[in-house]
Formats: C-alpha cells, structure tokens, sequence
C-alpha cells in the first residue's frame, strides 16, 4: 500500500492549471449530457483530476482515497445502470442517446440550446469568479474548479427529475466541497468523512434510479 501511495503522488500529470481546466470542462460534460454510458467515464475523469489537484496540496493518501472512492461509486452507478435494462424492453430505449430525449420540434430544440447556452455561461462564470475571488490558503487554479463544480452540480440537480442525473450533481457539489474544505482542514479524517459522503450518496442515488425505473417501465397491476 506504501508503494501505491508513493507511486500515485510522483504521478506528474495533468496537474496545476491543467488539471484545474479538464476538471472544469468535465464537471460541463457531465452537467449537459445525459447517457450514462458517457457521463460514468466522464464522472470517474472527474475524481482522478480532483485527487491530482489534491495531491498539490494535501497528503498523497487522501488523493489516493478520494480517487478509490470515486471507483466505487461509478461501479455503483454502472451496476446499478446495468440492472435497469432487463426493466427497459423497447429497444428504443437500449439506444445510445447523448441527450435526454430527441428534438421533435423548434420549441424543444430551443429549450435545449437555451440550457446549453446556460451551462456554458455558468461555466465561463465559474471560471472568472476563480479568477477575481481565490480561496484564501489555496493555489490560485484551485479556486476555478472549485466555483465551476459547484454551479454547475447545483444546475444539475434542479435542472432534471433523472435520479442519475441529480445524484451525479451532487457529487460535482461535493467534489468542489472536498477542494475548499483542504483550505481549511487537511486532516484524513476529514478527507474521510466525504469519503463516506460520497458512498451514501451513490448508494442513495443507486436507490432512487431503481424506484424510478420501477415506476416508468413496470405495468401497474
């Protein structure tokens, strides 16, 4: 376990600003697409590069924890999506789709561009605001992540009624969470503490999706 740590602190990229910025754009990535097969990939890209960002400023154990983690509740989101199929019997429904539900007219079409365009601004504001309001104690790129993850998890949340949706923005919450907590409290068992977080609300999340699902696709009786 000793060498697991060394060797995921000497990791050299991405880190810094790099890092700050993919993590941004896939905190965008997650908040405006829909299938799960690409937002579960883009969710565990999101772990990595927080714990990256950690490891610039915290103990190498607790980025290490945070990306395990992060492992756990994407298996909890893919086993759980992989149980819903056998509810999901027109193969419609198996297609890949990136958005939530296709065009069928200019009305739906604009709304959709409208949010986009939302997701966009915010991510932009996000951005700047890590720019012009740094966390005190931090490095200046962590600031943008931090703003970014947040307002773009919040828009996720009260944005959809898709279970899978919601619980994937409030991790983009507590991941922001996670990196301004460090400005005030490294501990591990702090680190923890979200940790446990995190698992609940996968769990709860994983829960919430096979209700939902129980309610679309199971004939009432």
């Amino acid at each position: 376990m000793a060498q697991l740590i060394i060797w995921y602190g000497n990791i050299g990229f991405p880190r810094g600003t790099t890092a700050a910025l993919l993590a941004a754009l896939v905190a965008l990535g997650i908040a405006a697409l829909n299938d799960w097969r690409i937002v579960l990939p883009l969710l565990l890209a999101a772990y990595f590069l927080t714990s990256m960002l950690l490891l610039g400023v915290a103990d190498p154990r607790i980025a290490l924890v945070l990306f395990i983690v992060g492992v756990f509740v994407c298996l909890i989101l893919l086993i759980t999506e992989l149980q819903l199929h056998s509810l999901r019997n027109d193969a419609h429904d198996l297609t890949v789709q990136i958005f939530s539900k296709p065009a069928t007219n200019r009305s739906q079409m604009s709304l959709r561009l409208i949010r986009y365009g939302v997701l966009i601004l915010l991510f932009a504001a996000g951005w700047f605001a890590g720019q012009l309001l740094p966390v005190p104690d931090l490095p200046p790129y962590m600031s943008a992540p931090i703003y970014t993850m947040a307002l773009l998890g919040i828009v996720a949340v009260v944005s959809t009624q898709d279970a899978f949706k919601v619980g994937c923005g409030i991790v983009l919450v507590l991941l922001g969470l996670g990196l301004f907590v460090t400005a005030f409290d490294q501990t591990f068992f702090v680190m923890l503490s979200l940790s446990g977080l995190h698992l609940l609300v996968a769990v709860v999340t994983a829960f919430m999706m096979m209700r939902q699902a129980n309610k679309e696709f199971v004939p009432a009786r």
